[in-house]
């Protein structure tokens, strides 16, 4: 590819390709990839596979990724974290929330509360605060408030809860006030300054409406 942009007689052809790629990605290339999920074991870089899903960002990866993640053994599973970073990403990326199996919830569920509170259960709660489902709510909502758990995972399932069921939301941010985590606190304060002006302007607009 860098012969092809150095050279003037082929570098149109040689950006044509690039464009396929970052741009029109060219559906069989989407295939491949989407094949390629499904047999990480067949990987020896899963990082650099991960980012380069992430930054193709397409949503033909995600059901294969959740298939793949279903499979795999925590402790067994070299590329686990790197298929839950870039399944967490996509379902970032995406407009509307994925509406999952029961089993993938539980699965991650699982993790959140029984991995030791590091990588995996923080992955495992990006993942379930991007996902629709009711049964998420419990998993989050003891997520939220297990002080065992890294801060980040904390934050996630306080985002879920924002996201998906906000009725809850109040209840569970008034038990986090006073946490320990300074960091906990201050993603509390932002949660409730947002639901605070949120709600404001849902009073505005009734007012206007009448």
């Amino acid at each position: 590819l860098l012969t092809g942009l150095d050279s003037v007689s082929t570098r149109n052809n040689a950006l044509d390709f690039l464009v396929q790629i970052i741009v029109d990605t060219d559906p069989r290339l989407i295939n491949g990839i989407t094949k390629i999920v499904s047999e990480p074991e067949t990987i020896t870089n899963t990082n650099r596979f991960a980012s380069a899903l992430k930054f193709l960002s397409e949503d033909d990866f995600i059901a294969p990724l959740i298939a793949a993640i279903s499979k795999a053994d925590v402790d067994c599973s070299p590329w686990l974290a790197d298929y839950m970073y870039a399944l967490g990403s996509l379902l970032t990326d995406r407009d509307d929330p994925w509406e999952p199996e029961e089993s993938f919830v539980h699965q991650l569920g699982l993790w959140l509360h029984s991995t030791g509170g590091g990588e995996i259960a923080w992955k495992s709660a990006i993942i379930m605060s991007r996902l629709l489902h009711p049964l998420t709510r419990d998993y989050l909502v003891r997520g939220a408030l297990d002080q065992e758990l890294l801060h980040l995972a904390r934050i996630e399932c306080i985002n879920g809860i924002m996201n998906f069921f906000r009725s809850d939301a109040n209840q569970l941010l008034e038990k986090l006030e006073n946490d320990p985590d300074k960091e906990i606190r201050k993603e509390v304060a932002r949660a409730q300054e947002w639901l605070s002006g949120h709600d404001h302007r849902l009073v505005s607009d009734a007012g206007s409406n009448a």
